[in-house]
């Protein structure tokens, strides 16, 4: 599918990414992802709200109800420029900071809204970090208001229209550490009462793992820790 310019999209809802340069952990320190977080403040400057956020290590996920796309990128790009001269201050370096702009992605139904803002809050708990979304401290998940989100998504009014233009769209953002999170994740709930000496269940978990995720063979060989030559095996013998 070609790429739509930003400016072209007719959502309210956006959900977008920042990533290190070089997958680099430009959040690592608490005071880092705290600075990230009071320089997203500035949002009202540009009549942008926030409706969903977390900070990870090297990266960063934002749902944002915007009325003007122009100046989303106008808010992205003085974040992302104020965090750089900090980064690049505390730790005595120079440089280019963050791996691109930013990465951006229209919400396009009401369902794929909600599927992101739990995806967002999710980010944590399957880096395994915290059990539940509400102890990680680097997202506003104790501040998220369901009640305003519904009148927002009256306000916007445009889904019917946008979700079968963008249908290839729904997927969500996110990064390679993401899904493989989300694989181990996945993997470590499975393997609690079930082992992978079993032919069935392996080829159950991998199943699995193909149906929710786009990883390659050769890595979710890697995560089951099984040949790939077994797993193309199992895979070819499916009752």
């Amino acid at each position: 599918m070609p790429r739509v310019s930003r400016g072209s999209y007719s959502s309210c809802f956006f959900h977008n990414m920042v990533q290190g340069i070089n997958k680099e952990y430009i959040f690592n320190q608490n005071k880092e992802k705290n600075k990230y977080i009071k320089l997203l403040k500035q949002s009202l400057e540009y009549d942008i709200e926030i409706i969903s956020y977390v900070i990870m290590d090297n990266h960063a996920h934002l749902l944002l109800y915007v009325t003007d796309v122009t100046k989303m990128s106008e808010f992205m790009k003085n974040t992302n420029e104020k965090y750089a001269m900090y980064y690049n201050y505390i730790n005595n370096r120079v440089g280019v900071v963050f791996r691109n702009r930013f990465k951006t992605q229209a919400i396009v139904s009401e369902t794929h809204l909600y599927n992101c803002i739990k995806y967002i809050y999710d980010n944590p708990v399957k880096a395994k970090i915290v059990e539940k979304p509400e102890e990680y401290k680097y997202s506003n998940f104790t501040e998220f208001n369901n009640n305003a989100l519904d009148k927002k998504i009256l306000n916007c009014g445009q889904f019917s229209n946008m979700e079968k233009m963008y249908e290839n769209e729904s997927k969500i953002l996110d990064t390679k550490e993401d899904e493989l999170n989300y694989a181990k994740s996945i993997i470590d709930e499975y393997t609690k009462d079930k082992s992978l000496k079993n032919e069935d269940n392996q080829r159950e978990i991998l199943q699995m793992l193909r149906e929710k995720t786009n990883l390659s063979y050769n890595i979710i060989s890697t995560l089951l820790k099984i040949p790939k030559t077994t797993l193309w095996k199992v895979d070819k013998n499916k009752k």
